[in-house]
């Protein structure tokens, strides 16, 4: 599902983007995926992704930018908690960090950041997500979980 963001969307999420890195770089250690890109554009992205998910089912979009210990982006109406990822990568798999096992999420979302627009991609169980099969290994960085987008459910059955 395509999102289309305004320029004032655009400019008010990063600004929230911004304003939560900066509140949670006093309380947490980054843990970037990405070393490609900074802790500040990772956290506007991730806010990209939340907005667009959020518009996409229907839900409530938190702009708090206070500190949160790590609880889900987005609860669904039947209050399955729900982690979005974002990717700016056209057909980029879904990755999640190997703790996020330990995270209170049901469902994990994952949407494409492509501005103006945001492809909110599909959605997986974390059952079927964060088993062994999964893992992905590489020497450069932590172990991590991904899937290609085959393996993700459209949008509209979350």
């Amino acid at each position: 599902m395509r999102i289309e963001l305004d320029p004032s969307e655009i400019k008010l999420l990063t600004a929230i983007g911004k304003m939560r890195q900066a509140e949670t770089s006093k309380y947490a250690k980054d843990m970037a995926q990405d070393s490609a890109q900074s802790s500040v554009e990772i956290s506007v992205l991730g806010v990209f992704g939340e907005y667009a998910a959020a518009k996409a089912l229907n839900l409530f979009f938190d702009v708090n930018t206070a500190y949160r210990n790590f609880g889900p982006d987005l609860v669904s109406r039947k209050g399955n908690k729900i982690d979005v990822k974002s990717t700016k990568r056209k057909g980029g798999n879904l990755n999640a960090v190997h703790w996020s096992k330990n995270k209170p999420t049901d469902i994990y979302v994952l949407t494409e950041v492509c501005l103006p627009f945001v492809n909110v991609v599909g959605w997986i169980h974390r059952d079927t997500f964060l088993v062994d099969e999964n893992l992905v290994h590489r020497d450069d960085r932590a172990p991590y979980y991904s899937v290609p987008q085959s393996a993700l459910s459209p949008i509209n059955g979350a």
